[in-house]
Parts: C-alpha cells; sequence; structure tokens
C-alpha cells in the first residue's frame, strides 16, 4: 500500500479539485431545467446515498459511532443549516 500511497495522495487533491471547479457549471445547466431548492435537494440526496456505504464501513470499525446523543444531532444540524445550504443557492 505504501507503494501507491504517493500516487493517491496526488489522485485525490486533483480529483476533489476537478469536482470543485466543475460545480459551478453543473449548477448552471441543471437550473436551466429545475429550480434551486429542488436541485439542492436532489443533491444532498444523491450524496447521502453515496455516503452510506462509507459510514456503515466505520461503524463497524468503532463501536462508538453507532451512538448518536442529541448534542451532535444538533451540532449537525446547525452546520447543516448555515454551512451546506446557503451556499448552493448562491452559486445556483
Amino acid at each position: 500500500m505504501a507503494k501507491y500511497a504517493r500516487h493517491l495522495n496526488l489522485f485525490v487533491p486533483c480529483r476533489v479539485n476537478f469536482m470543485w471547479a466543475a460545480q459551478y457549471r453543473a449548477y448552471r445547466v441543471a437550473t436551466d431545467h429545475m429550480d434551486v431548492v429542488n436541485l439542492n435537494c436532489w443533491t444532498f440526496l444523491f450524496a447521502i446515498v453515496l455516503l452510506l456505504p462509507s459510514l456503515a464501513r466505520e461503524r463497524n470499525k468503532d463501536p462508538n459511532l453507532r451512538r448518536l446523543n442529541r448534542k451532535s444531532m444538533g451540532q449537525f444540524l446547525v452546520l447543516r443549516l448555515i454551512g451546506n445550504i446557503p451556499p448552493p443557492i448562491f452559486i445556483a
């Protein structure tokens, strides 16, 4: 694995940069066919579906991740409302 770590360390930031750069144009094309709120709902639903296997794998590794308390859920809600919803709406 160490042999490929250098290539992976280069590939991942390049992929993230490409996805970030393509986001603006993708939003412009998509908003021609649907409204902004609907687009953001579909985007986050798609992200949740893609990330669920990672969550399941991490929960199997660490049993302490199985519990969610009110404090962490409240922090997640605040981050979601302030950090995730407004930027895509302003981009679109």
